[in-house]
Parts: C-alpha cells; structure tokens; sequence
C-alpha cells in the first residue's frame, strides 16, 4: 500500500476460542506448524518449552526467572479489567503449577482466550482525538516458520531484524 494513498483505515484483529474444545484449539494452533513438526506432535508450548530450554541452557536461566515473568503478568492484570485473570500469583505458586511441557508450567501459558482490536490509522488524527499515538517508524521481520529450519533457537529472528531496522530509522535505541 502507497503512504498517503488513505486518509484512514481501520485496522481489526479478532479472535474467538473460547467456545472450542482445548483438542481443537491445539489442532488449529498446530496448523501453523510444518507438516514435518505437526507429525511429530507439535504444539506451542511444546516449541516455546524447547525454545525456553536452550535459551535457558546458553544463559543460565533458572525457571524461577520464568516463574518471575508469570508472575508480572498476573500483577498486571490485575490493573486491566479485560484481563482473562485477575489473580495474583507468587513465584513458589508458579513453580508448583501444573507442567504443560517442561519447563513451562501452567502459569507460564496463555489461556484459551477470547480478544478482540481495533485501531485507526489517520493522516489526519487530530480530527478523532486530542490524545493521538503517532508512529515513528514501522518495520517487518521474518523467520522460517519451522524450528527445525531456524539458525538458533534461543531468539526469534524477526523480532530482532524489525527492531534494527527501526533503531536505524529513528533515534530510538534499545
């Protein structure tokens, strides 16, 4: 799309999971796997649970460090009225939590939720708000899709092609 080509566009993202089984959620999630990873029984925490071993393995991670990042989220939450759960939860809570797949425990993943966005983007804000958000810079990564087809797995390289990209454009640094 050309810059300038809109003077607005309204930019929706939703989803609805909450009506589904947990078996059907995981198959649709899986889907965004490789055939190669689906056969082998991929699923989400199951990716991030490895991902989180390596990291873990690379730079000493302790799951009390996960534990702690659960934790602030819960805290969080509690401050967001939208939020799936407004509970808190401490460290030794986090730990003793159920493992979805080690070292991920059941505080450590998202739940089956329900969410929904909206968002306009305007070349003319003032006209909607007196409070607009403007954007510097926008940027976009990739990475293959399969763990197996990555160069490492301790970070998601599309995080750090877009955010350097954007370092480079602006005066903002990590």
């Amino acid at each position: 799309m050309k810059l300038g080509y809109y003077t607005n566009v309204l930019v929706v993202g939703i989803e609805k999971m909450s009506n589904a089984t947990t078996a059907y959620v995981t198959e649709a999630l899986a889907r965004a796997a490789s055939p190669e990873e689906i056969i082998n029984g991929y699923t989400f925490p199951r990716a991030f649970a490895l991902m989180a071993r390596v990291y873990m393995r690379l730079y000493g991670t302790k799951e009390e460090h996960l534990a702690m990042v659960a934790v602030k989220n819960h805290e969080h939450a509690l401050y967001n009225p939208k939020a799936h759960f407004h509970m808190k939860v401490t460290v030794v809570e986090v730990l003793n939590s159920p493992i979805v797949a080690s070292p991920l425990k059941l505080y450590d993943c998202s739940p089956i939720s329900d969410g929904a966005t909206a968002l306009i983007i305007s070349a003319k804000p003032k006209e909607y708000t007196d409070t607009p958000i403007y954007i510097k810079h926008m940027a976009t990564g990739f990475d293959n899709p399969g763990l197996y087809e990555r160069e490492r797995l301790d970070t998601i390289r599309s995080v750090k092609v877009a955010s350097k990209k954007v370092y480079r454009a602006t005066s903002i640094n990590p």
